[in-house]
């Protein structure tokens, strides 16, 4: 909370968990293309200061400038988000606007070479707009799909703005439902490729990997797998001076998917037996390349 003002204006702010804003407060909040686009161009030419200057740490004016602009931003997609505005009529569905910004603030609140002021500001942005700005379970899961393939997956190398996009986007993936309709899909392309390869009892390990990069949830899977036994490995040695820690989002995922790829297998109808049904043989070839993908790093652990 705090207060401000001159000789003929007087400004006050107070913090809450909960709290509204209207589409049009004056200097703050105007919902329109217009103020979009002036808030990624201001982004646009401060971030690209950032980038090309060698100079560390960046100039304060900087700093400031883009901390202002995301927290302004941040308002826009507040406003939009609780007062149900259609992304299309302010120009954010997939329009060269709405990439820029999402590749902007997501770049921002996930790179490990970011000012701490600056990548806060980021985190919450996304945490407020991040329906706007990844609308689609699709778009989180390739988001979060190459976030991951970019990190160096020694334990001691993830970065905070790294755990921030993997729990956020995992916590959206199992939302709205995107967990469950990414399981569905990767069901039907098992049991295309079954009829596709019917004089093959068993796939090896090289079409195996092909495969699994092929299948968007099954690559998730694999990553989020390497991402689960890196924080297990920084866990174990913190686990002397923070015991009982609580599981990761992604840990949770993983176990909600089991659990989803179970219920394929064995069907809520009793009429329907187990491992007869049509969906239920490409739920049990989708369980089998996940054991192999949880076997793995086990495997390496042994040897």
């Amino acid at each position: 909370s705090g207060a401000t003002g001159d000789a003929n204006n007087s400004l006050a702010t107070e913090r809450s968990d909960s709290w509204k804003v209207g589409l049009h407060v004056m200097f703050v909040v105007d919902i329109c293309e217009d103020t979009l686009l002036r808030l990624e161009e201001l982004l646009t030419s401060a971030c690209d200061d950032i980038l090309v200057n060698t100079d560390w740490p960046p100039p304060q004016h900087t700093e400031c400038l883009i901390v202002s602009t995301l927290n302004i931003l941040r308002l826009q997609l507040h406003a939009m988000t609780k007062h149900q505005v259609d992304p299309a009529s302010v120009g954010m569905a997939g329009s060269r606007l709405h990439a820029s910004l999402r590749r902007l603030v997501v770049e921002l609140a996930s790179s490990a070479f970011v000012l701490e002021t600056i990548q806060a500001a980021a985190q919450a942005t996304l945490q407020a707009g991040w329906s706007i700005l990844l609308p689609t379970a699709d778009e989180r899961a390739r988001t979060l799909s190459s976030l991951l393939s970019g990190s160096e997956w020694e334990a001691n190398n993830l970065s905070q703005g790294h755990h921030f996009m993997t729990d956020l986007l995992v916590s959206s993936l199992m939302a709205d439902g995107g967990l469950e309709t990414s399981l569905e899909a990767a069901i039907k392309g098992e049991l295309a490729e079954l009829k596709d390869s019917d004089s093959e009892s068993h796939l090896d390990s090289e079409s195996h990997d092909k495969y699994s990069t092929a299948v968007p949830l099954l690559h998730l899977v694999k990553q989020l797998l390497r991402n689960c036994f890196a924080q297990s490995e920084m866990s174990l040695q913190t686990l002397r001076h923070k015991p009982g820690q609580q599981r990761s989002p992604s840990l949770n995922l993983l176990l909600r998917f089991q659990r989803l790829l179970v219920s394929q297998i064995f069907p809520h109808n009793k009429q329907t037996k187990p491992y007869e049904d049509e969906n239920s043989h490409g739920a049990q070839s989708l369980l089998h390349k996940y054991i192999v993908l949880l076997t793995k790093p086990l495997t390496k652990v042994d040897n």
